[in-house]
């Protein structure tokens, strides 16, 4: 936030980016274009170029100077400590959440979880 409370159009475009990024709506390798993400956004170019350069330090874009900007690929050790993390936290998430839910809650919860599995398959991804 700049001095005063206000935000800078710089966080702006680069929070928007960013939740783009983690919620796939641009993917590893898609090509960025500051001109479009300007428009897209409503924002100036010089921001959105910020935002751009901040992202590259957090390795969530590629830079390569005067070709192209890219949304960067997680590497394979990238990938293999997500999984690790989450197949330690999701089943401790689950047992705290289950224990605390009511038994109409855990019923509606089972209900889902066979509909996904159904869903499943039958190769149904959308379901």
């Amino acid at each position: 936030m700049a001095p005063g409370g206000s935000v800078l159009l710089r966080d702006v475009a680069y929070e928007r980016i960013k939740d783009a990024i983690r919620h796939g709506a641009l993917q590893p390798g898609e090509p960025l274009s500051e001109t479009r993400l300007s428009q897209l956004l409503g924002i100036s170019r010089t921001p959105v170029r910020e935002a751009l350069q901040g992202l590259a330090q957090e390795g969530l874009v590629q830079i390569i100077p005067g070709r192209a900007i890219t949304v960067a690929a997680p590497s394979i050790d990238d990938a293999l400590n997500t999984i690790q993390v989450r197949s330690i936290l999701e089943p401790a998430v689950v047992r705290l959440s289950t224990e605390a839910m009511q038994t109409g809650q855990l019923e509606r919860l089972w209900r889902a979880l066979l509909t996904m599995e159904e869903a499943a398959a039958r190769g149904d991804r959308a379901a």
